[in-house]
């Protein structure tokens, strides 16, 4: 039974974050180390058909799941979804420089 580490996401990266983050990772670029990147590879392919439906390309959806897993932010797919989506909005509401 999950627990509610897992199946709702942390507005700030979690405890693991630093130990799950590789070593080209920087603060504006999170990027799994080698042993999560099968986890975000899993976590983006689950997701991807109902991220294209809100318009997330398969690109974006590859940085998110990376960020996600290196942000050890959890492992629940609908989490990660809702994440997902929430900053492909908000980069969408930023205005062009």
């Amino acid at each position: 039974m999950p627990n509610e580490r897992d199946t709702e996401p942390r507005p700030a990266p979690g405890p693991l974050a630093d130990e799950k983050s590789g070593a080209s990772a920087t603060r504006e670029h999170p990027q799994p180390d080698a042993a999560e990147t099968e986890s975000a590879r899993m976590i983006a392919n689950q997701a991807r058909d109902r991220l294209h439906d809100d318009g997330l390309d398969d690109d974006e959806i590859r940085r998110l799941s990376e960020r996600y897993v290196a942000e050890d932010r959890g492992e629940d797919l609908n989490a990660f979804i809702d994440w997902a989506i929430a900053r492909h909005r908000s980069a969408s509401d930023d205005p062009a420089p």
